[in-house]
């Protein structure tokens, strides 16, 4: 038997009728395995009286003959026979009585006919003896029958109330397993995001002065070639970025499909100026092949688009060692079928379902050992069936490999062109407009420098948030673009705190995390914008002209031939015509320029702080050591560096800045 648990209150609660009972009125009771009331109890005699085993005629008595009788003796009588012998007396025994009352009330009135009245009792006494029998045997099986369907249902209860918490410990086990496979899954999704924003940083530096080079017209014609080869380049690792952040959007369901107008002749062109340099690069040859009834523009989403496009034609360039890829578009009833074949080594056809899981690659000893993550066809499968459309591959050993993916796409009869796409930006109409870049990274203040102050802004920077809430020029701001994540205050608590304090002006957030994880709701009353890093510098141009209500000012390509470029700052200040009247100058720095040096650089005031330096040169005011010094930490855009070289130049310093580091 099992005692009532421990409990702080002096009343249990019956597991019958649910109701407060007090300790005295309660007991445990094994069939329900919990607290039962003394009501309940008397009433349910479905348990046979599991909590007094021995307390049952039917266990009492065995026991009790055991005492004088020998153990065999014993079990014949507690067997079906010696019950039934038991029952067949006890029912005898009672007839006979019955029988012998009534005999005894008719002899005395019987007289003569007493012997016929017992000779016909007689008869009846062994009639109802074997009526007795009947029933007895009948009542004995009835009863063994109700005892074993009962022990059969407690037994099956039993099972059930083990295989109850077979389950639940099952479903806290499976519980368990889910809580680590999300845990896992976010510690993934984290991992990638992290890895995603390191890699982001650097390559908006890279894309960034690769799109400014692009635009610059002094750079001979076969190094634009170069220039523009090395910024697809960049974009497709960007977009490699992007798959491994898109794998998780996909199985989550979160990644959208944006159908836009698409320049599909011009995509084209660019992938095969891509991969044909590469093929050639690998002693391959590359071929293209176009449906004429191809149309130039279609509706579909060219990001995802030109994903799937560039890693089936890198895989078939990658693993051909010998031979050609053929790149072939065909166009039928608004269905688009592009078709990658190769002359590699084939694929076998228990690899073929391989190839499309993540982050699985086929080696071997005759296989090319190449570079990548093997996400390439994952990404491509996914991205495809989430458009609509299929990709089917066929392949063989030592011969080849063909992939073709099919999508819909509709063509657009009247497209929608913007001439101004085809020229470039000189400058905006109306007045000058101050631009506040707040980024922690040096090299992302400088591309914005580099790209925004040649068209006519001011630029000022700020390398973290509390630096930006310092300033006292805040409400001179037309524009601001922020970083989220920085050291100390967040990107977006900066916004916070500065719509707190009434700066209405537009504020763009830069990011290197592509998602914004944040509630739309609240962030539209927060910033106006959100672009992720690697910038598109056209877009972050179209951002700006929008928010900011600025007209650009166009200029011709064939125009700006031979000039200056309208993107590009000079690297430096003009040379003056007497260098060696610089290289003996002396430090004159009481000159009053050095005091405004200090002021543009402690505001951040990148242009300012080069026209003054400019300025300087051309005075020859400093030596040429000095001057190099400044000029390094304003390209770097170390202000506090260069307020320090400044203020040790200051009058009463012993040493020179061009010494003292």
């Amino acid at each position: 038997e099992s005692s009532l648990p421990a409990t702080t209150t002096n009343s249990y609660e019956c597991c019958i009728c649910e109701t407060e009972f007090e300790t005295e009125d309660t007991s445990w009771c094994p069939a329900y395995s919990g607290p039962i009331c003394s009501l309940c109890c008397s009433l349910d005699g479905r348990c046979q009286d599991m909590c007094k085993p021995h307390g049952r005629a039917a266990e009492q008595v065995p026991l009790f003959l055991s005492t004088f009788l020998p153990r065999r003796a014993v079990s014949m009588l507690d067997s079906r026979l010696g019950r039934f012998a038991a029952v067949l007396l006890i029912g005898s025994t009672v007839i006979g009585l019955l029988f012998a009352l009534v005999y005894y009330h008719m002899a005395a009135d019987a007289g003569t006919n007493a012997p016929l009245v017992a000779r016909t009792l007689w008869v009846l006494y062994y009639i109802s003896i074997i009526i007795a029998g009947v029933f007895g045997w009948i009542l004995l099986l009835a009863h063994e029958s109700r005892s074993s369907a009962q022990a059969e249902s407690n037994r099956q209860t039993q099972r059930l109330l083990e295989e109850i918490d077979a389950h639940s410990e099952t479903d806290l086990a499976l519980q368990e397993a889910k809580e680590l496979a999300e845990a896992a899954n976010l510690a993934k999704s984290r991992y990638l995001s992290g890895i995603s924003h390191e890699l982001r940083t650097p390559l908006q530096s890279i894309l960034g002065y690769t799109q400014l080079l692009s635009r610059d017209p002094s750079i001979p014609e076969h190094r634009q070639d170069a220039i523009g080869i090395m910024q697809r380049s960049g974009e497709h690792l960007a977009d490699l970025i992007e798959g491994l952040l898109d794998i998780s959007r996909i199985e989550a369901g979160r990644l959208e499909i944006h159908r836009s107008q698409v320049d599909l002749r011009v995509l084209l062109d660019q992938l095969v100026q891509m991969f044909s340099s590469e093929a050639k690069s690998r002693g391959i040859e590359f071929g293209f092949q176009c449906s004429p009834q191809l149309p130039r523009y279609v509706h579909t989403d060219e990001k995802q688009l030109r994903q799937i496009l560039i890693n089936l034609l890198s895989n078939a360039v990658k693993f051909t060692q010998e031979g050609r890829v053929d790149f072939n578009v065909r166009y039928r009833f608004q269905v688009v079928e592009f078709t990658v074949t190769d002359t590699g080594i084939g694929i076998s056809d228990e690899q073929l379902e391989l190839i499309f899981k993540p982050f699985e690659r086929i080696t071997s000893a005759s296989r090319p050992q190449v570079s990548g993550t093997g996400l390439g066809l994952t990404i491509a499968r996914l991205l495809t069936e989430l458009m609509g459309g299929e990709l089917v591959v066929s392949s063989k050993v030592g011969e080849g490999s063909r992939f073709a993916v099919t999508l819909m796409m509709s063509s657009i009869e009247q497209p929608v062109i913007t001439a101004a796409v085809q020229q470039h930006i000189t400058g905006y109409e109306g007045q000058v407009r101050n631009v506040l870049v707040i980024d922690d990274e040096t090299n992302h203040r400088q591309l914005m420098a580099d790209l925004l102050s040649p068209l006519g802004f001011n630029v000022f920077a700020a390398a973290h948030g509390e630096a930006c809430l310092q300033r006292s020029d805040l409400a001179t701001m037309d524009l601001l673009l922020v970083d989220v994540s920085m050291p100390g205050m967040s990107g977006y608590e900066l916004v916070k705190q500065l719509r707190a304090d009434s700066i209405t002006a537009p504020i763009i957030m830069v990011s290197a995390d592509a998602t914004e994880y944040h509630d739309a709701d609240v962030s539209k009353k927060l910033h106006n914008d959100y672009i992720a890093k690697p910038v598109k510098l056209t877009s972050l141009l179209e951002k700006i002209a929008h928010h900011a209500g600025l007209t650009w000012r166009y200029q011709l390509p064939e125009t700006s031939a031979g000039g200056t470029s309208s993107f590009l700052p000079a690297d430096g200040p003009e040379p003056v015509e007497a260098e060696s009247a610089t290289a003996t100058a002396q430090n004159d720095f009481s000159h009053p320029l050095f005091a405004e040096l200090r002021s543009s650089a402690s505001m951040g005031y990148i242009k300012g702080v080069r026209d003054v330096l400019q300025r300087i040169r051309s005075l020859a005011l400093c030596t040429s050591k000095t001057l190099t010094e400044l000029e390094d930490a304003a390209r770097y855009m170390q202000f506090d560096k260069l307020e320090q070289l400044t203020r040790n130049a200051e009058p009463g310093s012993d040493e020179p800045p061009g010494d003292k580091q």
